[in-house]
């Protein structure tokens, strides 16, 4: 049996989610590998968060 998502319940990304798929979802482009995962990205990049690399961008 299929777990139903929640509508309400907010994304949450994980670490090994790629960089491409967050720039879909946002419509941006990071300037990154399309298979960088997105922990791998924050940590070069220096950003805290996955909030705070949107603000920048």
């Amino acid at each position: 049996m299929k777990k139903k998502i929640q509508k309400d319940r907010p994304l949450i990304y994980r670490f090994d989610t790629k960089v491409s798929v967050i720039g879909k979802k946002y419509d941006t482009d990071f300037g990154a590998d399309a298979n960088k995962k997105l922990g791998d990205f924050l940590i070069e990049k220096g950003y805290p968060s996955l909030a705070g690399m949107l603000q920048d961008a």
